[in-house]
């Protein structure tokens, strides 16, 4: 048996790894899938995460990011929604331990020049990582 760590990779990297190292290397795991207690293993695997292509929502009742950062989301406020660009911690008392004195929990935040942090009104719906800059 194959070990394997929490590191997300793609099912087709596993798979292949899996393969490479197969001791039925002349008869491939995948045309002799049931032979392969690795293979079947990993083939019947749900996906870590749903498949997304870039560009794509994200909405946060399916999960929220992973790490603190600046995001594209979509705001609901009144009965409007809204595209704004937040930032997100898992930790609001990080940002700012004196505005937000015990406040542990993860939020959405803005930055206002004028009052500092701020917790975002309205609520967030979805959301998506920023693209890479265009470069010529």
């Amino acid at each position: 048996m194959v070990m394997m760590t929490d590191d997300l990779i793609s099912r087709r990297a596993a798979i292949d790894a899996i393969c490479k190292d197969c001791v039925f290397i002349d008869d491939c795991c995948e045309d002799n899938s049931e032979r392969c207690e690795d293979y079947v293993i990993l083939r019947d695997l749900p996906p870590a995460e749903p498949e997304r292509k870039k560009g794509e929502w994200i909405p946060c009742s399916e999960t929220l990011p992973k790490s603190w950062g600046k995001y594209l989301t979509t705001v609901k406020f009144h009965s409007q929604n809204l595209i704004w660009f937040l930032y997100y911690t898992d930790n609001l008392e990080k940002v700012d331990k004196f505005k937000f004195k015990g406040e542990t929990r993860p939020a959405w935040y803005r930055y206002d020049t004028e009052y500092g942090h701020l917790e975002t009104i309205g609520v967030v719906t979805a959301w998506m990582p920023l693209p890479k800059p265009y470069e010529e």
